[in-house]
């Protein structure tokens, strides 16, 4: 008999639903709701956009801003 994970057991869950396994499936294997399961894999999908956005600053970083101060920045007229 497979017992009902609590808050703290997201960790076989929540990285199938990111690899993007569908939620139903992997929802019904962990006997998890969906709505609960898209809330674990949205927070994760927060926090490892974090991580990869926080890292220290190096020397490249004053010569992309000024490049993008000559230039502009392409990835910003892309999108209009």
């Amino acid at each position: 008999m497979k017992l009902a994970p609590q808050d703290g057991d997201r960790a076989p869950a929540a990285p199938s639903s990111v690899w993007g396994e569908p939620l139903d499936a992997v929802s019904r294997e962990a006997s998890v709701s969906t709505a609960r399961l898209a809330q674990w894999r949205n927070e994760a999908l927060a926090g490892m956009q974090g991580a990869l956005m926080s890292r220290e600053p190096d020397h490249r970083d004053g010569l992309i801003h000024d490049l993008k101060a000559k230039v502009g920045d392409p990835t910003r007229e892309a999108g209009r």
